[in-house]
């Protein structure tokens, strides 16, 4: 997960929306929301299946009651998981998928693995409750992608995404929100291949927007839009799916399926070295530039065309 293009652009701090008649600081809800899943509920997973159920009703609370519930449930050795699916009609019956999964990997309490994804989502959610799209939106929390399922047929999105395909919806885009939070002017970038390091950043203190190159149009229209709002640097990959991180997320079920998408992300192990370990928790991660990045990432899709 690395990138190309940079730019860094002064936005507004005013990182408010309103919420029931009163403004919610949108720094202070991801916050609440990282802490609530990764410290309070904490480890959640397959062999923390109460977690992990108190993860999705925790999320589906925390999602405007405006949106549709459409959620998926579906059984693996005699349990339930469920793929939480909230809904915005827009103009078209097309529709921009906004993803992160919920669960985390064993032994950790994935606080940027991935509550920081979850909680953009549900903040953008906010963010765009009241927003007259030409596209229909859907929001959705994704069960199981950690290991074991990671990459099987019971990896949550590739379920999710399987669906969609067998009800024939159309996708404009997936973008996968995954881990946004770990940011640092001190430690060194690293890459997948050497030949990337004199393309993009040394230093780890970047957002990523990855894809593949049948989808490089929409993800650089995406990237571009996503560089005008954003104040922090702002990197483009577009890379084959074989190139070890590209497809490291939910966004290789919807590709699976002939749909576009792209994966928004700090880039996971390549910088964060709580990755997968009992210390990817709350403490580590930068509230502020995250609250700067889902302003800019509800801004960037209004701007999707």
């Amino acid at each position: 997960m690395k990138l190309k293009c940079l730019c860094i652009i002064a936005i507004s701090c005013c990182y408010t929306f309103a919420d029931k008649h009163k403004d919610v600081d949108v720094k202070t809800k991801i916050q609440q929301a990282v802490y609530m899943l990764s410290e309070t509920i904490g480890e959640r997973n397959p062999y923390k299946y109460e977690k992990l159920q108190q993860a999705a009703t925790y999320i589906d609370k925390e999602i405007p009651t405006s949106f549709t519930r459409k959620h998926q449930t579906y059984t693996i050795q005699g349990k339930s998981y469920t793929n939480l699916a909230f809904e915005k009609k827009g103009k078209s019956e097309e529709i921009i998928v906004i993803g992160a999964h919920y669960d985390s990997a064993w032994g950790t309490p994935g606080a940027d693995d991935n509550a920081s994804g979850v909680a953009a989502m549900i903040v953008l959610a906010h963010l765009l409750q009241d927003y007259t799209s030409p596209y229909t939106l859907r929001f959705v929390a994704f069960t199981l992608e950690e290991p074991p399922y990671f990459a099987t047929p019971n990896m949550g999105s590739a379920r999710y995404a399987a669906q969609m395909s067998a009800n024939s919806e159309k996708v404009k885009i997936m973008i996968c929100l995954e881990m946004l939070g770990f940011f640092s002017k001190q430690h060194i970038q690293k890459y997948p291949n050497p030949a990337l390091k004199s393309m993009y950043p040394k230093h780890a203190d970047y957002i990523a927007v990855v894809s593949k190159f049948s989808d490089r149009m929409i993800t650089s229209q995406f990237h571009t839009a996503l560089k005008k709002y954003n104040s922090l640097s702002t990197q483009l990959l577009i890379a084959p799916p074989i190139l070890e991180g590209v497809d490291f997320s939910d966004h290789r079920s919807f590709w699976r399926y002939g749909y576009p998408a792209l994966m928004v992300t700090d880039t996971s192990f390549y910088r964060n070295h709580h990755y997968h370990k009992a210390t990817d928790t709350p403490d580590t991660l930068d509230y502020k530039k995250m609250a700067t990045l889902t302003t800019a990432l509800a801004k960037a899709i209004k701007d999707i065309k």
